[in-house]
């Protein structure tokens, strides 16, 4: 199962259960980004850098394009600017689907 958008509300309940259902995921579909903000009411500090490390291999990039109401480049720039590593992003952007989606 993968949970849209961090799991919008309830983000730390969703990252909560992640170390007991292994086959449970979360994506970052507008929810890491301040620009989601004032149409989502998504918190992009929810979601930490320490939680980004520890369940890099469960959090899947995701993405609403072309459907978001702002630029694409801010779907992506939070990986930039947060404190996660080029082997973590991979996760992320890449790996982590592979995996899902098998």
């Amino acid at each position: 199962v993968c949970v849209a958008h961090m799991g919008a509300f309830q983000t730390a309940e969703f990252l909560a259960l992640l170390p007991r259902h292994p086959e449970l995921y979360l994506d970052t579909t507008m929810a890491m980004t301040s620009q989601a903000t004032p149409y989502t009411g998504a918190d992009p500090g929810a979601v930490s850098d320490a939680d980004l490390l520890q369940h890099q291999d469960r959090i899947l990039f995701g993405s609403d394009f072309p459907l978001t109401p702002y630029d694409y480049e801010e779907e992506r720039r939070w990986a930039w600017t947060r404190g996660i590593d080029d082997v973590v992003r991979r996760k992320i952007f890449h790996d982590n689907a592979l995996r899902f989606l098998r």
